[in-house]
């Protein structure tokens, strides 16, 4: 067994079966995908923000906000 369980979050318009189809069959069994029509947030955004001093507040858990502001990540990218 893995050391840990990945999560995947199709975006709006993706299926979760043609996300599953591109994972090779090795890896499968590590990963849970989930289908979450409302979701629409970027982790291409989230970084860009944090980057450039924006609020995050509104796109992820408190929790999750510290941390990445505590251990300063995706700044100078």
């Amino acid at each position: 067994p893995g050391l840990c369980q990945f999560i995947a979050a199709a975006r709006p318009g993706y299926k979760k079966e043609l996300i599953e189809e591109r994972i090779p069959d090795d890896y499968l069994p590590y990963i849970t995908i989930l289908e979450e029509p409302s979701l629409s947030i970027s982790s291409t955004e989230i970084r860009k923000r944090v980057n450039h001093d924006q609020s995050i507040d509104e796109m992820v858990p408190a929790a999750v906000r510290n941390y990445i502001l505590t251990y300063n990540l995706y700044k100078g990218l």
